[in-house]
């Protein structure tokens, strides 16, 4: 009785087969990535849940939410003298609420957030890593202490406009109250996400990267005022200047050693450093910009994320919604406002 051999497989059908392989690896790639993006939107949204939670415990207890930039503080336990430009920020005060009361109850408040001589220990809470401060989809350079979500100052281009004129919930030594939000919590921005910067010293190879910040050497004002409404006037002025600041940008201009450091401290009261945004452009513009390299105060920063297509919002009444990069500017700037009188219909 003749018994035949195993045939294998020719090396035709061997190439078949990983053609195959490949086709639904292919395939299925793109869905296991976007349902990852997914989870790690889901989480995004509940973190500034979370946060809209804790802003509305402060007020309960305070009557009041936080200063954007809270009081001054002083360089060190030996002087007297407040320096205004250190302050903590205005996500420090909300740690009790995020259950991270131990961390807070080790903060002495009138020194500045950077201070770290014993028994002073202000820097080291500060470089602390706080999960719920960060964005799952960022998960690229994370580095002590930085924070992926931004308290919303508004159609601004200062931290500090004059008293009474602040146009979104959040500015500098100012603690607004729910009866100062007139156009309705369900329509004003209270939080949004930022891209965290990578540390580069040099020019980004990627052009108009949101995490960046370009010098422009010129402020953003229509004739002296730095807070805006979605006028005509207002929105062609803010886009005209913005164009100067991305032809810089493109040019390999407005550079500093400190232009890759978005969301480095959330303890900062710094704009570009720390928890601050604005709502001038739309979210995912571009880079943000500045008329001087410091980074106390800035110009422009609006809301970017790794998210397809848009950024997460959390709405003063606590509300989340994704907010697409599409956003008309007139909306958008309605949005970011408090007090504008505008009827705001997100897409």
């Amino acid at each position: 009785m003749k018994t035949l051999g195993r045939r294998g497989f020719t090396l035709v059908e061997l190439l078949v087969v990983i053609a195959i392989i490949g086709i639904l690896i292919a395939l299925l790639l793109p869905a296991v990535q976007a349902a990852r993006e997914a989870a790690r939107r889901s989480q995004c949204t509940n973190n500034l849940k979370q946060l809209g939670l804790a802003l509305q415990n402060y007020h309960d207890t305070y009557k009041v939410f936080p200063a954007g930039e809270g009081l001054c503080a002083r360089a060190n336990p030996t002087v007297t003298a407040c320096d205004s430009w250190n302050a903590w920020g205005g996500l420090a005060p909300l740690l009790p609420y995020v259950e991270q009361k131990a961390l807070s109850d080790r903060i002495t408040w009138d020194i500045v957030w950077s201070y770290n001589t014993a028994p002073v220990v202000n820097g080291t809470v500060a470089a602390t890593v706080i999960p719920g401060f960060l964005c799952p989809s960022e998960g690229r350079y994370i580095r002590n202490g930085m924070t992926s979500y931004n308290l919303s100052h508004g159609p601004t281009s200062t931290w500090e406009p004059p008293v009474g004129q602040e146009p979104g919930l959040f500015s500098r030594r100012v603690w607004l109250s729910m009866a100062d939000i007139r156009d309705g919590t369900s329509n004003t921005l209270a939080m949004s996400e930022g891209r965290l910067g990578q540390g580069a010293t040099a020019v980004s190879s990627s052009p108009r990267d949101p995490r960046l910040r370009v010098v422009v050497g010129a402020g953003l004002n229509v004739a002296g005022r730095q807070y805006f409404t979605n006028s005509a006037t207002d929105m062609a002025a803010i886009k005209t200047w913005y164009a100067t600041c991305l032809s810089t940008f493109d040019a390999g201009g407005g550079w500093d050693g400190q232009n890759d450091q978005q969301g480095y401290y959330w303890a900062a009261c710094q704009s570009f450093t720390g928890s601050y945004c604005t709502t001038l452009l739309g979210p995912n513009a571009g880079p943000a910009c500045d008329v001087d390299a410091s980074t106390t105060v800035i110009d422009l920063k609006e809301p970017s994320s790794y998210h397809p297509g848009g950024v997460i919002a959390l709405r003063a009444d606590g509300s989340t919604s994704f907010v697409s990069q599409t956003i008309d500017q007139a909306i958008w700037i309605a949005f970011g406002s408090r007090k504008g009188g505008e009827t705001v219909t997100l897409p």
